[in-house]
């Protein structure tokens, strides 16, 4: 039988990929602005959880995951 182009394992790798880079978010002004104002609004960047955050900025096409990466540069900024 042949062998799918690629080889094997070549398609886990590449599905991995399409979904970071589809993912990526700019983190505008007003977005930042909406950020600041959900951890001002919850005690501060050190009290502040991401799952809240997001709930706060109501921004449909934002995850977790975007909220928690500039949490954690954010608060590398505060230290």
């Amino acid at each position: 039988l042949p062998m799918p182009t690629g080889g094997p394992g070549s398609a886990p790798q590449s599905q991995s990929k399409s979904k970071t880079n589809a993912s990526r978010l700019v983190w505008t002004q007003e977005l930042h602005a909406l950020f600041l104002s959900a951890v001002n609004a919850l005690g501060g960047h050190e009290k502040a959880h991401p799952s809240a955050i997001l709930r706060l900025m109501d921004q449909p096409s934002m995850t977790k995951a975007h909220v928690k990466s500039h949490l954690q540069k954010y608060r590398m900024l505060k230290k």
